[in-house]
């Protein structure tokens, strides 16, 4: 995994100078990434996605466990996930919520109320869980505007841990 994190920091930057459609490097986080996860938590009944963009790069990648019992999809949902941030300095793994279904529905505001109201509630029911572990401390993607993606992550942030790109810790410690 520390791997393949350290290639996603050295090489998306890079990528999304190239076209989006057929790369190599889009396909690798697309297809390989998820396969890499399966086989670090093999033991976990999960569906692991990953992206780098739907028809364009993304402003950063991500890389999601989707439990089928919660959400088929993560556009809706809430679900772990390991979030880059913008300039590649960091990424979260961050327990999130799936925005896309909300922002077609209510907007991007009432989205964004929706996500951070959810998220208290999680925090309230798991309290006590993730404390020792994890920061319910706002994360910060450095989102390119307040409608990206990376805006939308910030408020569905339940609570996570962020690792930067100089101090990944070993494979065992994600």
């Amino acid at each position: 995994m520390r791997d393949a994190f350290i290639r996603i920091f050295n090489e998306f930057g890079q990528a999304k100078t190239q076209p989006f459609a057929g790369n190599m490097f889009a396909s690798f986080i697309r297809n390989d990434i998820p396969s890499l996860m399966r086989g670090y938590f093999d033991t976990v009944p999960v569906n692991w996605e990953a992206s780098a963009g739907q028809g364009r790069w993304a402003d950063a990648p991500w890389i999601a466990a989707i439990n089928p019992l919660i959400t088929d999809t993560p556009q809706d949902g809430y679900y772990p996930v390991y979030l880059f941030t913008n300039s590649l300095d960091a990424v979260y793994l961050s327990l999130n919520q799936g925005m896309t279904r909300l922002v077609d529905e209510l907007g991007v505001e009432q989205a964004r109320e929706t996500l951070q109201h959810r998220a208290k509630i999680i925090r309230t029911r798991l309290t006590g869980e993730y404390e020792k572990r994890f920061s319910s401390e706002p994360i910060d993607l450095q989102p390119t505007g307040p409608t990206s993606r990376l805006a939308l992550y910030q408020p569905g942030h339940v609570f996570g841990i962020r690792y930067d790109r100089d101090t990944l810790p070993n494979n065992n410690s994600y």
